[in-house]
């Protein structure tokens, strides 16, 4: 269909795959050069895409669509295999002005899911639970300009963020756009338990001001698992 448009097709390429059952509704027109109106309805049952290192199963919503904007409310999926439940509005999104808003809410997901999915550490299939609820705002064709928000609460998580990963980490994480708070992490590291309480600016001098308890320990064992290219960020 060369009436579409091209950014069209390049704002779908972190498609990897896709398949499953739906049902569409169209309506366009067009002179063959340039697509003048779209309007439709697609309903997804048990489809499936991957992108990337993450699948989506088992899809279930509607997904209603115009030539300036596109929106799905409460489609539900397994996000490599871990229950979630997605919000999605696309405006312009024909465009090199569309703009995105992602809402991702989940009771019990994987806590390797959602450290892949935020940090891109670990593993999906790392142990632990979280649950919570995140939204990814901003540009489609600029990764520059976009806000991470939300709350997440993990359980028995493993965080592969030093050398030594953090296990048995429960708490709360709050994700602000530009800063991200730490409330009552509680874990252990190189066999040690500690509690944690933070926050991460960015930008921010220091970056980040935290509170950290650790039982009796090496304190030189504990900041070898620190790599060296990231001391800028504490004080």
């Amino acid at each position: 269909l060369r009436f579409l448009p091209a950014r069209l097709s390049k704002n779908a390429g972190f498609l990897k795959d896709s398949a499953g059952r739906g049902q569409l509704k169209l309506f366009l027109r067009t002179d063959f050069a340039t697509l003048q109106h779209l309007e439709g309805q697609l309903r997804l049952d048990q489809a499936r895409l991957r992108m990337g290192d993450f699948s989506l199963t088992q899809l279930k919503g509607n997904l209603l669509f115009s030539t300036n904007e596109a929106h799905a409310e409460r489609v539900t999926a397994l996000l490599s295999g871990s229950s979630v439940t997605i919000g999605l509005t696309l405006k312009n999104y024909l465009t090199e002005e569309g703009t995105f808003d992602l809402a991702l809410e989940s009771p019990n997901a994987k806590a390797g899911v959602a450290t892949r999915l935020l940090l891109s550490v670990g593993s999906l299939d790392d142990p632990g639970t979280v649950r919570g609820a995140i939204r990814f705002q901003g540009s489609i064709a600029s990764n520059t300009v976009r806000r991470l928000t939300g709350s997440l609460e993990f359980s028995g998580a493993q965080l592969s963020l030093l050398h030594d990963p953090l296990r048995d980490v429960s708490g709360k994480v709050l994700l602000n756009g530009d800063s991200i708070d730490f409330k009552g992490l509680k874990g252990r590291v190189a066999g040690t338990g500690f509690d944690f309480n933070g926050q991460w600016k960015d930008g921010g001098q220091p970056q980040m001001v935290f509170t950290l308890n650790l039982a009796e320990t090496d304190l030189g064992a504990f900041l070898s698992q620190i790599d060296e290219g990231t001391h800028e960020w504490y004080n």
